[in-house]
């Protein structure tokens, strides 16, 4: 049985958590570029990573909408383009961006929106392991006994998925010729 401590070890020593076995941890180096991998076992040394984490020094942390939204605002004002330029840009309604970019503001744009209001601006959204919560983890040490049974449930519902996408795709080839 896997150990909610040993866990926050891992993570503790800079391990980014990949996946989580009954017996093992599998860790991942935070590092830009490093594509090391390691299998921790409980009771072995875990070893350091870089301790700098040698991540892109251009990358802004963003915690919340208000933080995104400012940071999209102040590249806009750099670029010296108008909300209506970036609206026409983005391919976005007229007027969308004047709410969603406003100081106070209560409207929050959805996905698609946010993503070509990035791109239009030259930036892209990534995500990038960072550490978990301790409720997040321990759920996931807890949860272990049942890997099997969700492994074996999330490789048929992938499957139905790819089955269903690949008779839309097949649907479409046919029909649109």
């Amino acid at each position: 049985m896997m150990d909610t401590k040993f866990v926050k070890d891992v993570q503790m020593a800079g391990w980014s958590i990949q996946a989580v076995s009954e017996d093992a941890v599998i860790g991942k180096c935070p590092s830009a570029g490093c594509n090391l991998h390691a299998q921790l076992q409980p009771g072995a040394a875990i070893p350091a990573v870089d301790p700098g984490c040698r991540r892109n020094p251009i990358d802004a942390k963003i915690k919340t909408y208000d933080d995104i939204r400012r940071a999209f605002r102040k590249r806009r004002e750099n670029l010296l383009l108008t909300i209506r330029e970036l609206e026409e840009v983005a391919g976005l309604e007229p007027d969308l961006l004047a709410k969603v970019e406003r100081d106070g503001t209560k409207k929050i744009p959805n996905v698609q929106t946010l993503l070509d209001w990035a791109g239009a601006l030259g930036f892209e959204l990534a995500l990038r392991p960072v550490p978990m919560t301790p409720l997040a983890l321990r759920t996931i040490v807890e949860t272990r006994d049942k890997s099997a049974a969700r492994t074996k449930r999330m490789t048929l519902e992938t499957g139905a998925a790819e089955k269903k996408q690949i008779q839309n795709d097949n649907w479409r080839h046919t029909t649109c010729i």
